[in-house]
């Protein structure tokens, strides 16, 4: 009984914290999303640039940023303890790795030459 009411009490609560559905909003959102996507589109020549940047962030951010965030925040050891301390090292990494690769891809994109670049020294 009192687990059913509190379930009842959290998602009254939940529910009551969610703002009501806007048409004019979602216009709006919608407008500025769809406006990105054509600016970016209409600036960027090379699509190579757009899929760097989105690898370089989104990879690092799936294998080192976020598992580190959740073992940091879901388990109950203190903070200062030996896998609590490898988990915030693990988040600095992710933070420098995902920095260094986005400045590469942009360093690679402004150059625009056909010397060697820092990217190809990844490849090889």
């Amino acid at each position: 009984m009192f687990t059913e009411y509190r379930a009842g009490a959290v998602i009254r609560c939940c529910v009551a914290c969610v703002p009501q559905f806007s048409y004019r909003r979602r216009f709006f959102e919608v407008l500025g999303i769809v406006g990105t996507n054509y600016m970016i589109a209409f600036f960027v020549s090379d699509v190579s640039i757009v899929l760097g940047i989105a690898g370089a962030l989104g990879s690092t951010v799936i294998s080192f940023i976020l598992p580190a965030i959740f073992y940091i925040a879901i388990h109950p050891s203190p903070l200062k303890s030996v896998n609590k301390i490898l988990a915030i090292c693990l988040l600095c990494l992710g933070v420098v790795f995902a920095v260094v690769s986005t400045v590469v891809t942009l360093l690679d994109a402004v150059d625009g030459s056909d010397e060697p670049s820092a990217a190809d020294l990844c490849e090889n």
